[in-house]
C-alpha cells in the first residue's frame, strides 16, 4: 500500500478506528481518575476497567502508569490551548478585538467544564513529585504560545501592557479558585455553570481589555 495512504481493507478501517476509540477511552478516564485521586491514588488496572477494556490493552497502548499519566496529560493540554488560533486571527487581521471576549469565554469554559488538568498539576505540587518537572517540560511550548498569544493581543491594542507572566498568574489562579477548587461548583446544572462562565469572563475582559 502506498505510504500515507489509508486502508482499503474495511476489517483495517474497523481495527485502526478500534485501536483509536480504546486509546481515547483510556486517555479520558486516566483523566478522569488521575484529577480525582492522584497518581498513587489509583493503578492501570483501575483505569482499564472505568474504560472497559483489558489492562493488556493500557500496557499496549501505553507500556506503563508513569507513560500513560505523561500522555493524559498532553492530551489535556492540546484540548484546552488555543493560543495559536488567536495569533493566527490578529495576524490575518480578523476582527479579533471585537471577539476578545468569545476567546476568553472559551478558554475559561473549558476549564469550567473539564477541571482534569488543574486538578492533576495540583496533586504533583501537593506531593512535590519528581513528575512536576515532567509537567514543567510538557507544558513549556504551551505556555511560550499562551504568552506570545498575549503579547500579540498588546501590540495590536486588544489588551492593556500588563506583564504577561504576572496575567497569566492572576488568571490561572481566579479560575482554579472559582471552577477547579470550589465544592459549590455543580456540573450537571449546565445553565448555572454557563451564567457563572460569563460572569467570570465579564470581570477578566473588563480588567484586561483596552476600552474601544
Amino acid at each position: 500500500m502506498p505510504a500515507g495512504s489509508g486502508p482499503t481493507d474495511p476489517d483495517d478501517y474497523i481495527g485502526q478506528k478500534r485501536a483509536v476509540d480504546t486509546r481515547l477511552a483510556i486517555l479520558q478516564q486516566g483523566a478522569r481518575l488521575f484529577s480525582a485521586k492522584g497518581f498513587d491514588g489509583c493503578s492501570t488496572r483501575e483505569i482499564a476497567a472505568a474504560a472497559g477494556v483489558s489492562h493488556a490493552n493500557v500496557r499496549y497502548h501505553f507500556g506503563d502508569k508513569e507513560t500513560l499519566w505523561l500522555k493524559v496529560i498532553q492530551h489535556l493540554i492540546a484540548e484546552a490551548y488555543q493560543g495559536r488560533e488567536i495569533i493566527a486571527d490578529i495576524k490575518s487581521g480578523s476582527s479579533i478585538a471585537h471577539d476578545f471576549r468569545e476567546h476568553t469565554r472559551n478558554a475559561i469554559r473549558y476549564y469550567a467544564y473539564h477541571p482534569e488538568l488543574p486538578r492533576m498539576i495540583l496533586f504533583e505540587n501537593l506531593t512535590n513529585s519528581d513528575r512536576l518537572d515532567k509537567i514543567k517540560s510538557v507544558m513549556s511550548e504551551a505556555y511560550e504560545q499562551r504568552f506570545e498569544s498575549i503579547r500579540v493581543m498588546q501590540e495590536a491594542g486588544v489588551i492593556k501592557d500588563i506583564d504577561t507572566r504576572l496575567l497569566n498568574e492572576i488568571v490561572e489562579g481566579a479560575l482554579a479558585y472559582k471552577f477547579v477548587l470550589s465544592s459549590d461548583i455543580d456540573r450537571s446544572d449546565t445553565e448555572e455553570l454557563d451564567r457563572l462562565i460569563d460572569e467570570f469572563t465579564d470581570v477578566i475582559v473588563q480588567l484586561v481589555q483596552n476600552e474601544t
